[in-house]
Parts: structure tokens; C-alpha cells; sequence
């Protein structure tokens, strides 16, 4: 138990005890940052400078309301309060961010807790931290608060009333140099007889006359072996003279002094406050509190202000701040640094998918990977959510940033193990150097971070340095996604259908449903452009729900014009494959808009799938017993692992593009879309080539036996009025053939 607590202890029992005669009003302007609260957080006490303060702290008020408390680690409640009674507490207001620190004590009698505190030490003198005037110009400590209500005990109910004027000018006399305390020497034995812990009264050369320690308290040798010794004899001697200081300028000035020292005693290392108040004849009184549980308490707190708490990285601040001394530097010495922004490719899938806790526990993976990838001097911080910032303090040029950011993409390449899954997910970075591309922290963190952008641009899982150009491009982009927010309630989205068709017959067997953005300014703008966009923002969701009851009302029209029944296909997005009531969605816009459910498909890419397999085989069973077809897009661009295919209810594959793309002059691709054939017939499963634009590639799919084609060999996607037509014409077509 701390000096002080016991102190505040011995304050609580003062108050309640039955020849207490202090009004709240007065104990109030006594003690003028005290706060008491009962069961319900209601706030039934309050000082009158912190009042004065923080104008919105008022009786009646709920206290979790106005403070939060940021030492020790529990929520402002009063019960979790009740079980820490007498424990120093830290708490910050909500108003106006003052701090507090002080001491909460439980009184039993009457049910309510007292805080006793103060600002620090370094605040007393700043009264715009206070955002008021403090009329009685006090110099606030706790202690000396518990001094003063101990002499109030010895006035006269008579003067009770002038009470809060006559402590107010104690405290102008315990801070005024001017001033000469009121304290005669002849009263402070009486009054440190109820002091729990140390004070002692020492002369002017050092000499100890009056000494007062707990007997119970085991910190301090018996007083008796320091009566009439010098304080050089009973402390070490760099503390002896920090002492002897103090008592010089608390004399001198008039005015209370305040040191903190350490000492080594059997138990450890410990830290103390001593605060010298001077008295007649040439003395004074030093007051003794152990702050080494304040001390760690704040020590914990400035960790926390500087660093992730889940990580254990620098945080914003400190990266800032070592980034700011790092340019003063280089400035000085003509030297070079850099900063390399990065983030994690697909994060949210995984986060989504394997739940936060998991996402959390990869973020400290990634973290301990960076964070050996660097030089020493170097700093990675952790900017927020998946995103990371790391200082390259000072390199010869701009390869050796390069060097460092191809070194952070090698160590990515290891799977992640995480409580048995294995996770393989990559990083992209974006780098800016100084002085080329900006000589302030604020204009380099904003240029790495327009490169970042465009190594996702460029298909993830790379680096790229800044040029002036991607700064007009950054803001295109910005001005993009921020018309993109307001593009779906103004209708300048369009569903295109691309078919896809049966080489053997020319029927045409699906409509894949394309979405398109016509912008009212620049006209058709590229999916590949705000495709990217709508993902990062999360408006991949609605977007994609309002093309899928595009797509299904679109369907149901054709079916119901006696058009020939086709499939529509409709892609879902990893972040829509995550929504929890993705197959409520579903069935309610076949519901709504009369759809078949045969006669629609989704399509899912294997990174949407991956990781819980239990989530992704339950969603998918449940989208099957609905009747609506699934097949694999993009297969053999992601994770492709047979276990998905022998476990998910599919009904195709997919081969991508980029496979097609070179199939007739690449062994290795031809190899690749072989096998995939092969597998899906073994399988049962149908298989749709995609990306089709030359007879050869049709020829040689066609020989493999692969009948489903798409791409634009046969025809681009199309309006709804153009693909209308193409289904009259199938129909005609099927028509004159029978």
C-alpha cells in the first residue's frame, strides 16, 4: 500500500467520522479537485476549481460521462472502482482533455467513492491547461489538501464560514514568495500525528530536529536513528544534495519545492516525491510520498501514447515524431532518407473470413516480419488497420530503398501459420525519397502513399517509387471515388450481358451480367478502374446486389417475352461472398423478381473461398439446396487446391483469360488449360473458356473437347437492347431449324 493511499484512507475516515464538521460546500473550495460519485455513477461532490474547469462536471451528472480513465485498466464503474479502493487512478476529461491523477478511496458508511487529485506537477503553472482562472491562484497537491482539512479540525465552528477564504490564502502562501506561510512549527507535530506514512522537519544546514514515520511502514529505518543527524548522513549523497538544494531555494523563495529521487532499497529500486514547505526560524517541512506506482503508471501510459497496443510497434505519433528528426538530420547533413508505405494485399478476406481474432493475430506475424527486414535505426510503425509506414532513416540512394522494399516482398512469401491454417497473403508498398519528393513528413507520407496506390494498380504484391505523375493520377482517382459514392442513387450504372456459347451448335448457354459505369462527364468509365475502387470502400456490396436483381428482373423479362431460357451469370465479390445474409439476399431478389432459381449462376473466385472452409461450404450448400448454379471463376489464378473443388457444390470452372490468352504459342498454359479440362470432365463439372478471340484458340479448345466459349470472338458484352436482339435471333435461328 502506498504512502498515499493510506493517506487518503485516513482522509476518508476523517470525513465520516462523527465529529466531522465541514459542510460539502466547504470541503468543496478545501479540497478543489475532489470528485465523489455514488452506486449509480452519479456525480454528488464536486471542487470548485475543477468545476471551474470543466463547467459541464456537475452534481447529478453521470462521471463516465465527462472523464475515461487511462490508469489502471478498468472501465469507470463504480464497482470495478470499489475493488481498486485506495489505488492511484489517471483519468482524462472528456470536455476538455485535462488530466487528473489521484488517489479513489471507498466509504463504506456511506456508499460512495472519493477521488482526490490534482493536475500534474507541470500543470500547476499553466493555468490555460485549466481553461479558467483559478481566483485563489493555489498551488493544488492532494496532500497539502489533506494538511489543510487536518488543521480545520482545530478551528472554531464559528469561523467554519470563513474556512474556504482562509485556506485560500494558505495556498497563495504556500505557492506566493511573496508570503509568509501560516503554519507555525508548534502546530505541525500535532498535526503529522495522524500522517500515515514520513514527514520530517530539517533546519536550514540539513540537520533533522523532528521526524514522523508509520510504525508500521516497513520503507523507513526507526525514527530515532535520524533525529539530530544531517541529511548527508541518512541518504546517499547526489540525494543529500538535491535535499540541500531544495531547502536552500524553498527558503530563499519562500515558497513550496518539490524534488524526485531515487532510491535502492532491499525490495528494489524505488522512487520518491519530496515537497519541502518552508517554516519560521530558518526550517522546513519535507513531506515524504513513494510515487513508484504513479511513476509506472504514467511510464505505462506514454508507452501507449507512442505505440500500437496490439502490435507493440510505434504508432502515428512516434513515427511522426522520429521521421521529423530524422529530415532535420538529413537536412543538415545533406543526407537521404525514405518512407515506404505499405498494406497488406486482401486483408479484409482474411479478417472476414477467419473472424478479427485471427486478423489480429496475423497483424502481429506481419509486424515481427517487418520489423527484421530492417537496418538498425530503421522504424516501422504501424499506421492503421492493415496498413504499415516504415522510415528508412537514411540510405545513399534510391536503390537502397528499393533493395529493403523487394527484401519486405521476400519475406512475405513464407506461409503464414496461424492455429493451423496456412495463410499466404502479400504486401504492396509505395516509396517516397528525401529530398526528391518532398522535404517534409507530411508531403513524403502522402506521395508514398499515392506510389502504394499504384503498386496495387499494378496487381499487388510489388513495389513502386514516386513520380510527380502519380500525383494528378491519385487525385483523378480521389475525385473518382468520391463521385463513385453517389453514382448508384443516381442510376449511372448499366448491366451488359456477354454470352457465352456452345461452339458445336452456336446456341447461346449463358449471359454473363457485366457491370458498367456510365459517368455523366467521361462517359463509360473501366472496370478495372472502380471495380478496385468500390472494393476498398466497401460499395462493392450494394453495387453488386443492385446488378444481381438487375440481372435476375432482366432474365425474368426475356423469359417472360418468349425468348429462348438462358443462365445469367452474376459475379460475387470476396467482400460479398462474406456478407453473413448473403443467401437471404439471394433469395429475396428471386422471390421479388420471379426468377427461376435454375436459371441463375454465381460466380466465385477461389481467394473468396478461401480460409474457412466451414463458412464457404455452408454458404455455398445453402445457395445449392436454393437451386441456383456455382461455378469457379478465374480457376488457376489463386489458391487452386482440388480441396475446394471436391468439397464445394460446383457446377463449373472457369479457365481464365490469361490462360487462353497464349494458349497456342505457351507449352506451359497449353499444359495448364489441358489439365483444367480434363479435371472438370472428370469431374462432371462443365467448363467455360473465357477471354476467346482468335479461330486458333477456338480451334484448340474445341480439340480438347472444351465447347463453351466466351470472349470476343463471338461478342463483346452488350446492352440490354443488343443482347435482347441476340436472343431473337438465337430464337429465330432455333425456329428455321426445326
Amino acid at each position: 500500500m502506498t504512502s498515499f493511499s493510506q493517506t487518503l484512507r485516513t482522509t476518508s475516515s476523517l470525513i465520516n467520522s462523527p465529529g466531522f464538521s465541514l459542510s460539502a460546500s466547504i470541503l468543496g473550495s478545501i479540497c478543489p479537485f475532489n470528485i465523489v460519485f455514488n452506486k449509480h455513477g452519479e456525480i454528488v461532490q464536486v471542487g470548485d476549481t475543477l468545476h471551474l474547469a470543466i463547467p459541464e462536471l456537475s452534481t447529478g451528472k453521470h462521471l463516465n460521462q465527462h472523464f475515461c480513465i487511462l490508469s489502471p485498466q478498468v472501465q469507470l464503474k463504480f464497482d470495478a472502482i470499489k475493488k481498486l479502493t485506495n489505488s492511484l487512478f489517471i483519468m482524462r476529461s472528456l470536455d476538455n482533455g485535462m488530466q487528473i491523477e489521484g488517489y479513489m478511496v471507498y466509504v463504506e458508511e456511506n456508499d460512495v467513492i472519493f477521488f482526490f487529485g490534482s493536475p500534474p506537477l507541470a500543470d500547476y503553472k499553466d493555468q490555460n491547461r485549466l481553461e479558467s482562472s483559478l481566483n485563489d491562484g493555489a498551488v493544488q497537491d492532494s496532500v497539502v489538501d489533506y494538511i489543510l482539512l487536518l488543521q480545520a479540525q482545530y478551528v472554531a465552528l464559528a469561523e467554519a464560514k470563513n474556512l474556504p477564504k482562509n485556506f485560500n490564502m494558505q495556498r497563495l502562501n504556500l505557492g506566493d514568495a511573496g508570503s509568509k506561510p501560516e503554519m507555525a512549527a508548534s502546530d505541525v507535530k500535532a498535526i503529522f500525528q495522524t500522517f500515515p506514512e514520513l514527514y520530517f522537519r530539517m533546519q536550514a544546514d540539513g540537520t533533522i530536529v523532528d521526524y514522523h514515520a508509520e510504525t508500521s511502514s516497513k520503507r523507513y529505518d526507526s525514527p530515532r536513528g535520524f533525529l539530530g543527524k544531517n541529511i548527508r548522513d541518512v541518504l546517499p549523497a547526489g540525494v543529500a544534495q538535491q535535499f540541500q538544494q531544495a531547502v536552500v531555494q524553498s527558503l530563499n523563495a519562500n515558497s513550496l519545492v518539490a524534488i524526485e529521487y531515487f532510491l535502492e532499497l532491499p525490495k528494489g529500486k524505488k522512487s520518491f516525491e519530496a515537497r519541502l514547505l518552508p517554516l519560521p526560524e530558518r526550517q522546513v517541512i519535507v513531506i515524504i510520498r513513494d510515487v513508484t506506482e504513479r511513476q509506472q503508471a504514467e511510464e505505462k501510459i506514454r508507452y501507449q501514447a507512442l505505440h500500437d497496443l496490439l502490435t507493440g510497434l510505434p504508432n502515428r505519433m512516434l513515427f511522426n515524431e522520429r521521421l521529423s528528426i530524422s529530415l532535420t538530420s538529413a537536412s543538415q547533413l545533406g543526407g537521404m532518407l525514405a518512407v515506404c508505405f505499405l498494406d497488406l494485399d486482401r486483408f479484409k478476406t482474411i479478417n472476414d473470413t477467419l473472424g478479427h481474432k485471427a486478423g489480429d493475430r496475423l497483424l502481429q506475424c506481419v509486424a515481427q516480419r517487418l520489423a527484421g527486414c530492417l537496418r538498425e535505426g530503421d522504424t516501422v510503425a504501424r499506421w492503421g488497420g492493415d496498413e504499415f509506414i516504415v522510415l528508412l532513416s537514411h540510405i545513399n540512394c534510391k536503390d537502397d530503398a528499393a533493395k529493403i522494399a523487394q527484401r519486405i516482398l521476400e519475406a512475405f512469401k513464407p506461409s503464414f501459420d496461424l492455429d493451423g491454417h496456412q495463410l499466404h497473403i502479400s504486401s504492396s508498398i509505395g516509396i517516397s525519397v528525401s529530398p526528391y519528393d518532398g522535404e517534409e513528413g507530411e508531403t513524403l507520407i502522402k506521395n508514398a502513399d499515392a506510389a502504394l496506390y499504384r503498386a496495387k494498380q499494378q496487381g499487388r504484391n510489388n513495389y513502386q517509387l514516386y513520380t510527380k505523375a502519380l500525383n494528378s493520377k491519385a487525385e483523378e482517382l480521389l475525385t473518382l471515388e468520391n463521385r463513385l459514392h453517389r453514382a448508384l442513387e443516381q442510376g449511372e450504372f448499366l448491366v451488359h450481358y456477354q454470352p457465352q456459347v456452345n461452339t458445336s451448335t452456336g446456341e447461346i448457354i449463358q449471359l454473363e451480367a457485366l457491370v458498367r459505369w456510365q459517368h455523366p462527364d467521361i462517359g463509360l468509365v473501366s472496370p478495372a478502374t472502380f471495380i478496385p475502387l468500390a472494393e476498398e470502400t466497401g460499395l462493392i456490396v450494394p453495387i453488386g446486389e443492385w446488378v444481381l436483381k438487375t440481372a435476375c428482373a432482366q432474365n425474368k423479362a426475356w423469359h417472360d417475352a418468349g425468348l429462348p431460357p438462358v443462365c445469367v451469370a452474376v459475379n460475387l465479390s470476396a467482400r460479398q461472398f462474406q456478407q453473413p445474409n448473403l443467401v437471404e439476399m439471394v433469395g429475396r431478389i428471386l422471390s421479388e423478381t420471379g426468377l427461376d432459381p435454375r436459371f441463375l449462376e454465381l460466380e466465385i473466385t477461389e481467394s473468396s473461398v478461401m480460409g474457412n472452409m466451414d463458412f464457404s461450404r455452408a454458404m455455398l450448400r445453402d445457395l445449392h439446396n436454393m437451386g441456383v448454379g456455382i461455378s469457379m471463376d478465374d480457376f488457376g489464378t489463386g489458391y487452386s487446391s482440388l480441396l475446394y473443388i471436391k468439397n464445394f457444390p460446383l457446377h463449373g470452372l472457369k479457365i481464365d483469360q490469361s490462360f487462353v490468352r497464349d494458349l497456342t504459342t505457351d507449352p506451359n498454359n497449353a499444359a495448364i488449360v489441358t489439365a483444367v479440362i480434363a479435371l472438370g470432365h472428370g469431374l462432371n463439372l462443365s467448363v467455360v473458356a473465357e477471354g476467346v478471340e482468335t479461330e486458333e484458340q477456338k480451334d484448340f479448345l474445341r480439340s480438347l473437347q472444351c465447347e463453351v466459349m466466351q470472349g470476343y470472338l463471338f461478342s463483346r458484352p452488350l446492352s440490354v437492347s443488343d443482347a435482347t436482339k441476340l436472343l431473337q435471333k438465337s430464337c429465330i435461328k432455333a425456329l428455321k431449324a426445326s
